[in-house]
């Protein structure tokens, strides 16, 4: 019978700590957003930043009512991750950042009636960041919203008056 030296034995755990980590990593790997990958490398440099900006301020300015995770508090604030609300009328979340929310919404087939701040300091960038981060996080996959679309969408938010 073969008894495996130290060096045989160093050598196999080292193999098997690499295919482990090869493996579990495999698997915990994020589909690419569809959105993200057709993007030319200047768009995809500034999808980044909006991410990481978004983030920040969505951190500041949202996560003490929709929860860091996007996750919402049960039934009493809406959920932004996996949320059909959300992304059915990009135009209408930017709006309701500006203006707040009064009244009440259906997300992911649950009634909501809790009234949301307006966020009327944050600046069309900011809201634009942070439609970026919500918009591509926790399940959601849009693209970059540009400073430019929040700003067009802004221009009908008082006009179409729905959020």
């Amino acid at each position: 019978m073969n008894i495996p030296n130290n060096r045989s034995l160093s050598l196999l755990s080292l193999l098997f700590f690499s295919c482990s980590i090869f493996f579990d990593c495999s698997q915990n790997k994020k589909a690419p957003n569809e959105f993200v990958e057709v993007m030319d490398q200047r768009t995809k440099t500034r999808f980044r930043q909006y991410m990481i900006l978004g983030k920040r301020l969505y951190l500041q300015h949202c996560a003490n009512c929709h929860g860091e995770s996007g996750e919402g508090l049960e039934k009493l604030i809406p959920p932004l991750a996996e949320s059909d609300y959300l992304m059915a009328e990009i135009d209408r979340s930017v709006c309701q950042i500006r203006y707040g929310v009064n009244g009440e919404i259906v997300v992911n087939g649950t009634l909501y009636n809790q009234e949301m701040p307006a966020n009327q300091e944050l600046r069309v960038l900011e809201i634009a960041e942070i439609v970026t981060f919500i918009t591509n996080s926790w399940g959601n996959e849009r693209g970059l919203i540009s400073a430019r679309q929040v700003e067009e969408f802004m221009s009908h938010c008082l006009q179409d008056a729905t959020f």
